[in-house]
C-alpha cells in the first residue's frame, strides 16, 4: 500500500473515490477499509450498491455493515458512526442524490464534513467515463484526497490520487485485484 494513502487512513482523513462503472472503486474502498481495520481503527461500512455486501463478506472482516435506503438515512447513519468515532466507508454516496436539489446537496456536504472529522471513504459513481459526477462537488471541500479510478487493461486499474494539502500534487498509481484485496503495481 502506498505510504501516503496509509498515512491518510492512520490520521483519520476523508478520501473520496470516484470513477465510472467497473473501474475498481469499491475494491479500492474495501482495501482501504481493511487497512483501517489492520491499524486497529473502529470501522463501519455503509452501502447502497447490491454488490458491496457480498464482496465485503468474502474479505472475512468482522465489522458493522448497514444498508443505506435514502440520502437522509445516509446522513443519519454517518452521524451515528461519527459519534462512535468510526472510520466510515460509504459505497455509494450518490445513489440517492438528485442534482440541483438543495436539500440533497446540503446533506452530502454535511456527510462530508463529518467524515472530514472522523475519517472515512466516500465512493461516488460517475455515470459517464471521464466525467466528474455532480454529487462530487459538495464533498470536495471536506476531502483530504480525491482518487479518480479508471480501467487500464484487463484486470488492471489506475488511481489518479490528488492530495489537497500538498499544493495540488497528483500521483498516478496502478493496482489489480488479488483475492479479495488489492495489489499495487
Amino acid at each position: 500500500m502506498p505510504e501516503s494513502l496509509d498515512a491518510l487512513i492512520e490520521k483519520g482523513r476523508h478520501i473520496v473515490i470516484y470513477g465510472g462503472p467497473g473501474t475498481g472503486k469499491t475494491r479500492l474502498a474495501l482495501h482501504l477499509l481493511a487497512r483501517a481495520v489492520a491499524k486497529g481503527l473502529s470501522v463501519e461500512l455503509l452501502f447502497s450498491e447490491a454488490g458491496t455486501l457480498p464482496l465485503a463478506s468474502r474479505m472475512g472482516l468482522s465489522l458493522p455493515v448497514s444498508p443505506i435506503y435514502a440520502i437522509d438515512d445516509l446522513a443519519r447513519k454517518v452521524t451515528e458512526a461519527s459519534l462512535r468515532g468510526s472510520f466510515t466507508v460509504i459505497d455509494t454516496v450518490n445513489s440517492f442524490y438528485i442534482e440541483g436539489n438543495a436539500f440533497n446537496t446540503s446533506l452530502l456536504a454535511y456527510v462530508g464534513s463529518l467524515l472530514k472529522e472522523t475519517g472515512g471513504v466516500s465512493v461516488v459513481l460517475a455515470r459517464a467515463m471521464g466525467k466528474e459526477p455532480a454529487s462530487l462537488k459538495p464533498l470536495l471541500p471536506f476531502s483530504d484526497a480525491v482518487i479518480e479510478t479508471s480501467k487500464t487493461s484487463i484486470g488492471e486499474f489506475q488511481a489518479l490520487v490528488h492530495w489537497k494539502d500538498r499544493d495540488d500534487v497528483s500521483v498516478t498509481l496502478r493496482f489489480r485485484p488479488r483475492g479479495w484485496h488489492v495489489e499495487w503495481i
